[in-house]
């Protein structure tokens, strides 16, 4: 989704109609002004998926935002579902590190970083990095690049699977290769 100028204008105009007029609705019109003004017409379909009709595509860093967000998803659930002493083992070293979701760079990433808290956030996906969707200070791009991969790499041998103990160290490990490059 995309709006023209003479759109954003129509959108932004009729939100303000319905907060003025109190209209209950499932659809917040601070929230659509908010995204419609700064440009962030993608965000409206996160957070109401029911209205992306035509199967619209978000730009490629949210795309890539999700997907992230989504291989740290995974990274938590399975550290959650080892025994102590794997989940230590998996943690052990720079690893615990490694393997934590920062946010991202305000300054360098600002798109993933914009993305992320907008789906966070507003829209209300992956609520459980809501809180963490912060400005890193710090470039976590490539570390997460190397991740999004890795955790790829296994999906694909078990869709939807947990990671054991040694894929996440080995996750860790392609990260850790990463921020050396």
């Amino acid at each position: 989704m995309k709006f023209t100028d003479e759109q954003r204008l129509i959108v932004y105009m009729l939100s303000g109609v319905q907060r003025a007029l109190k209209v209950q609705s499932e659809v917040d019109p601070e929230f659509i002004q908010r995204v419609a003004v700064a440009g962030d017409e993608w965000a409206i379909l996160e957070k109401y998926p029911w209205l992306d009709q035509d199967g619209s595509s978000a730009p490629d860093f949210v795309v890539e935002t999700r997907h992230i967000l989504q291989a740290f998803r995974i990274i938590y659930r399975s550290l959650e579902n080892l025994s102590d002493a794997d989940r230590e083992r998996a943690q052990s070293g720079s690893s615990r590190h490694v393997l934590t979701f920062d946010g991202f760079d305000g300054n360098n990433e600002s798109d993933h970083y914009s993305a992320a808290a907008l789906i966070t956030q507003e829209a209300g996906r992956w609520p459980e990095f809501a809180a963490l969707a912060v400005n890193s200070h710090h470039p976590t791009l490539h570390r997460y690049r190397a991740i999004l991969e890795a955790v790829s790499d296994h999906q694909s041998a078990n869709p939807g699977g947990l990671l054991s103990a040694d894929q996440l160290i080995e996750v860790a490990g392609r990260a850790r290769r990463a921020q050396l490059d």
